[in-house]
């Protein structure tokens, strides 16, 4: 799996998010006949970390919610 490097990953993440800010603003939508589901390269496998960090957890559970009800409202 692809590691970004630890100092470039808070640009990575900016970026996605401004993305995402501009997907919005166009109002553009997903074509209805998209699969996202099971949506990856061949041999693809999830890989899970042992190591669970309740804090990180639930920083992402809380950015997730976030950017869920933000889509929702613009629709």
């Amino acid at each position: 799996m692809w590691r970004p490097d630890k100092h470039k990953l808070p640009s990575i993440i900016l970026v996605c998010c401004l993305l995402h800010n501009i997907i919005i603003d166009s109002r553009d939508a997903l074509h209805p006949n998209l699969m996202l589901s099971d949506h990856h390269d061949t041999g693809y496998k999830e890989q899970n970390c042992q190591q669970i960090d309740s804090s990180g957890q639930a920083m992402r559970d809380t950015l997730s919610r976030h950017l869920h009800w933000s889509m929702v409202e613009t629709d």
